[in-house]
């Protein structure tokens, strides 16, 4: 040896590794293969300070400064990125750092997260999930299962991104964007990436673009037009209990927006049971009167429309005569007194009831 300037053979000079037991085994570094004693070869390490902590590799037992020792990341190179595992920050390449990740096994998989790609299991890699924590639970996305805390899985609200909003539905707490939380829609028992399935009553949310330019009906007028201002009071023009918005209304573009109706058949089976003057709810201050064929006033109500008054076929008003009488089949002419923006306008027109 003393005629050896490299003793164990490692192609590191005796003059650089001395007489230090580095790892405490025993043997002086020189004539140790391995001085830091975390079973990667000084031969390999070599001399080179991935980590700039002035200690070259070949004594640091934590060569590239992740917190997890060498001896535990080892040789391999799972991202198969070209760097071994102890020498790569980033062992399992997928933009979180091992310093990040460590190595509890969060999903129990045998697989300790560092080298994880899915550390939680729930099918969406860790790489798209990323270190936000969208629900503010303390656990960042790529370790929480439920990232939005709607109640439902990321596995079973999966990556898709139902109501178009940019947001995927694991990470958006009403994927299909009608205003009702996903949480909500299970309770309720409606579909949470069907828009078109929801219970107004649980509107908490804003709705979105994806239901507002819908067309659940298919009649033609979109959620936005048919459903008013109030989302937890859609517009029912016919009063039957059904929304606007989820009614067939063979719709003609009129003035206003304001479309009577032709036809009333009060027979009880939610079909023209009253005389529907759609959108007459955008317009509460307004006055509906209606003749017989004779000129004489059977209906007379201020505020058609609002808090259910509606002409059902029956004698109302105060200058009515016969008032609650139910009126014979026939055709009777209408008169709609109505304000817009402060201007008075009129509409008139015929209906036919048919009981």
């Amino acid at each position: 040896n003393y005629l050896d300037t490299d003793s164990d053979g490692d192609g590191i000079p005796d003059a650089t590794e001395g007489t230090t037991d580095t790892d405490g085994d025993g043997t002086p570094n020189y004539l140790d293969t391995d001085s830091d004693g975390d079973s990667i070869p000084d031969a390999t390490e070599g001399t080179t300070d991935t980590d700039n902590d002035g200690t070259p590799n070949y004594l640091d037992t934590d060569s590239d400064g992740d917190g997890i020792p060498d001896s535990t990341e080892g040789t391999t190179d799972t991202d198969n990125d070209g760097t071994p595992n102890y020498l790569d920050t980033d062992s399992d390449g997928d933009g979180i750092p091992d310093a990040t990740e460590g190595t509890t096994d969060t999903d129990n998989d045998g697989t300790p997260n560092y080298l994880d790609t899915d550390s939680d299991g729930d099918g969406i890699p860790d790489a798209t999930e990323g270190t936000t924590d969208t629900d503010n639970d303390g656990t960042p996305n790529y370790l929480d299962t439920d990232s939005d805390g709607d109640g439902i899985s990321d596995e079973d609200e999966g990556t898709g991104d139902s109501d178009n909003d940019g947001t995927p539905n694991y990470l958006d707490t009403d994927s299909d964007g009608d205003g009702v939380s996903d949480g909500q829609e299970i309770l309720d028992g409606t579909n949470l990436n069907d828009p078109c399935d929801f219970l107004w009553t649980s509107v908490t949310l804003s709705q979105g673009d994806n239901f507002l330019s819908a067309d659940c009906d298919g009649d033609g007028l979109s959620n936005g037009e048919e459903q008013g201002s109030n989302p937890n009071k859609p517009l029912d023009s016919n009063a039957n209990g059904v929304a606007d918005y989820l009614e067939y209304n063979a719709h003609q573009d009129t003035e206003d927006d304001l479309e009577p109706f032709e036809a009333v058949s009060p027979n009880g089976d939610g079909m023209n049971d009253v005389f529907v003057i759609r959108n007459i709810e955008n317009y509460p201050a307004n006055e509906l009167q209606i003749y017989n064929r004779w000129g004489v006033a059977v209906y007379d109500v201020t505020g058609y429309g609002q808090q259910n008054q509606f002409f059902e076929g029956y004698s109302k008003g105060r200058l009515t005569i016969h008032s609650e009488e139910a009126l014979p089949d026939g055709t009777y002419f209408w008169v709609l007194h109505y304000e817009v923006n402060g201007q008075q306008k009129v509409r008139k027109g015929y209906i036919y009831l048919n009981r």
